[in-house]
């Protein structure tokens, strides 16, 4: 009779680490801290903290992980940094109005960033985050294609997909049209992916591969400027996928309603007017507090300054600033620099993460964005083979 063989801690890690990652951009949660959630008048997700079902998985995940023997010299170097940090999160705590929501938001990006250790320090395959996050952006592009088709939700509420209307008041719409949103709380959150796992799909083994031309459609009915300057900078570093990407792009703007509509998005108007004035906040906030106000305390210092304003600077570096610091931003901004001169074999992937950071503020301010920066982050640390900056360390 053959023995039965034992499964090993880090490959069951590994296993909840994939469920992680197939359900982190699923908002299937529960509210944990909500007593600021309605201080602008509309509910926050900025001001709310939840806990999401995705959170089990990675616990799991690292509680497995921990068994593993990993005790290296360069591991516990960056632990040692990682601790630093957070003690900085909590620093800029005390300083905070709501200190509640202060510590429960560190903790949150705390989490993220063991997120980014765990992959630092493990050796999950690159190829696994590329397939699951490419399936999942599949099926979220073609919800949202769904979504702008017949102009509301496509009723699917076991993925806490939410409740939209193109006839209703406060709708992602633009010119009367539901923009595409999949089951992310903005059109811009679902841009964002979408657009990673175009350049994730680099790592999709042929045929498949090409289906990532299927998720320029949903970028493109996302309307969001961001997303297409994305795809537009990262594809200036893929010759053959950047005339590719152009043709499907000008084949589908041959549809005169979309063109129309997206020419008509392209036009700054008055967001570039709010965006500034948003800048300017954010200025004032880090001249008066630069060692941070607290995370996830941006927007209640804000109502000293512009009391109307119901949403964090549009920036991560400058949020990031104003939260924890300004040498925590400055740090987040030479990351990007060190990344993109050092690994040019994946630049497209860094520009990506890079726009987005520079024009928005979700990928700290929202747990999914918050969870794939750290990730992205701990693989462009890691220097083992199976890490993107292979050549980072040299």
């Amino acid at each position: 009779m053959k023995k039965l063989k034992l499964i090993s801690a880090e490959k069951i890690s590994y296993w909840f680490f994939s469920l992680f990652l197939l359900t982190c951009t699923f908002p299937v949660r529960k509210i944990i801290y909500g007593d600021m959630s309605f201080m602008t008048g509309f509910f926050s997700e900025y001001l709310t903290i939840f806990f999401e079902i995705s959170e089990i998985f990675l616990g799991f995940s690292f509680l497995f992980f921990a068994f593993i023997k990993k005790n290296t010299t360069t591991q516990k170097s960056f632990l040692f940094l990682l601790l630093g940090f957070f003690l900085s999160l909590e620093v800029a705590s005390i300083f905070a109005v709501e200190q509640k929501l202060a510590f429960l938001g560190a903790l949150k990006v705390f989490e993220a960033f063991l997120a980014g250790v765990f992959i630092y320090s493990s050796k999950y395959p690159f190829k696994n985050i590329a397939w699951i996050l490419f399936c999942v952006a599949l099926f979220q592009g073609a919800l949202g294609v769904t979504q702008f088709i017949i102009g509301h939700s496509a009723g699917l509420g076991f993925v806490r997909e939410q409740s939209l209307n193109a006839i209703d008041a406060g709708m992602p719409k633009f010119a009367d049209h539901l923009r595409a949103s999949g089951t992310f709380l903005h059109p811009n959150i679902l841009s964002f992916f979408l657009v990673l796992s175009f350049f994730l799909g680099d790592f999709i083994k042929k045929p498949w591969f090409y289906l990532r031309y299927l998720l320029i459609i949903p970028i493109v009915l996302t309307f969001s400027r961001t997303g297409i300057l994305a795809l537009f900078c990262g594809l200036l570093f893929k010759k053959k996928d950047f005339l590719w990407a152009l043709l499907l792009i000008l084949l589908f703007l041959i549809y005169a309603p979309v063109r129309e509509l997206l020419m008509e998005r392209l036009v700054l108007g008055d967001s570039l007017t709010e965006r500034l004035g948003g800048f300017d906040d954010a200025f004032f906030i880090i001249r008066d507090y630069p060692w941070g106000v607290g995370v996830r305390n941006y927007i209640l210092y804000l109502q000293d300054i512009a009391p109307w304003s119901m949403q964090p600077v549009h920036s991560l570096f400058l949020l990031i600033s104003a939260e924890v610091g300004v040498l925590a931003g400055v740090v987040m901004f030479l990351f990007f620099v060190l990344a993109f001169i050092k690994n040019k074999a994946q630049r497209s992937l860094i520009m990506v993460f890079f726009v987005f950071g520079l024009f928005d503020h979700f990928l700290w301010s929202i747990y999914t964005g918050l969870m794939l920066l750290a990730i992205f982050m701990g693989l462009f640390f890691r220097k083992e083979e199976h890490g993107l900056l292979k050549k980072f360390f040299i």
